[in-house]
């Protein structure tokens, strides 16, 4: 193939490729599965998303039946969190769970067991928790392909959402947990989740030769 017609090929397909980003971003799914967590009688009003002290895009009404939609678009994917306003007896509540929020179609498909798919870091978080949760592999195993998972994907708001779902899911111990933090790069810091898992996870453990057997992880 021609110098020439070789260019014109790469430059189509570098066109073809940037033209196949998405450029906005779709969050749907359904958030009826938190109103076990609340007193018989609570209704999801309305969700939104926040990402630090700022809310992206606009407050959305949830459906009778828990179903949502979300729209917008953002320049580079961030750590967010999917908020959901409940109306209970006797007063307001609200439930958040962390995830990814990128260009591209996010699913909700089970808010509680943090089931989050559709786009790449999600995918990639979905499928690092569920391959620790179903493993069979030792701990040491466990904690390696972990920390892997940290240094591929540390400068991404990925960690903090495997983080996540590692405290949701129970899947390491106190020990496992600071052993793993301990050893991760320190960028990863800079998550205000990480950060504050993190140093609640160091401060148990450093507990953890005096008050073995207290700890409220396990």
């Amino acid at each position: 193939m021609k110098t020439a017609t070789k260019l014109s090929v790469m430059l189509a397909m570098a066109v073809l490729c940037a033209c196949s980003r998405p450029t906005a971003y779709t969050v749907t799914g359904n958030l009826n599965g938190i109103l076990a967590s609340y007193s018989e009688g609570a209704v999801i009003d309305s969700a939104y998303i926040r990402s630090g002290d700022s809310i992206i895009g606009k407050k959305v009404a949830v459906a009778p039946n828990g179903d949502f939609t979300l729209t917008g678009a953002v320049d580079a994917p961030v750590e967010a969190y999917l908020v959901a306003e409940c109306t209970v007896p006797g007063g307001k509540g609200k439930s958040a769970a962390l995830f990814v929020l990128e260009n591209g179609k996010i699913v909700f498909n089970d808010v509680v067991k943090r089931d989050i798919q559709g786009t790449l870091l999600n995918d990639a978080v979905y499928a690092e928790i569920a391959w620790l949760k179903q493993t069979a592999e030792s701990s040491e195993a466990k904690l390696q392909r972990a920390a892997a998972f940290i240094e591929k994907y540390k400068n991404t708001p990925a960690v903090a959402a495997l983080f996540s779902g590692l405290v949701a899911k129970k899947i390491f111990s106190v020990e496992e947990s600071a052993a793993l933090l301990t050893g991760a790069d320190p960028c990863i810091m800079e998550s205000e989740f990480v950060g504050k898992y993190s140093s609640n996870i160091l401060y148990l453990n450093s507990l953890s030769s005096i008050f073995t057997g207290l700890l409220p992880f396990n």
